[in-house]
């Protein structure tokens, strides 16, 4: 499997924040403990629950649209 690191592009963050919410696969989740799906922005994925966790790696299919059926 191959990743994704921030920086995002801004079509990137699009495309996983897309995939963070349809409801398909399971989202990327909080790692502190939060039950928050985390949202991407150009820096990374964050969790706006606790705003402690971050994330700088999505796999390849979540930022350039290869998620869509």
């Amino acid at each position: 499997m191959t990743y994704t690191l921030s920086p995002f592009t801004q079509d990137e963050v699009n495309s996983i924040n897309a995939f963070q919410k349809c409801g398909y696969w399971h989202p990327f989740t909080c790692g502190d403990g939060c039950k928050s799906s985390l949202v991407a922005t150009p820096n990374g994925l964050e969790c706006v629950e606790c705003n402690m966790y971050r994330q700088n790696w999505v796999h390849d299919f979540m930022a350039n649209w290869g998620w869509i059926r």
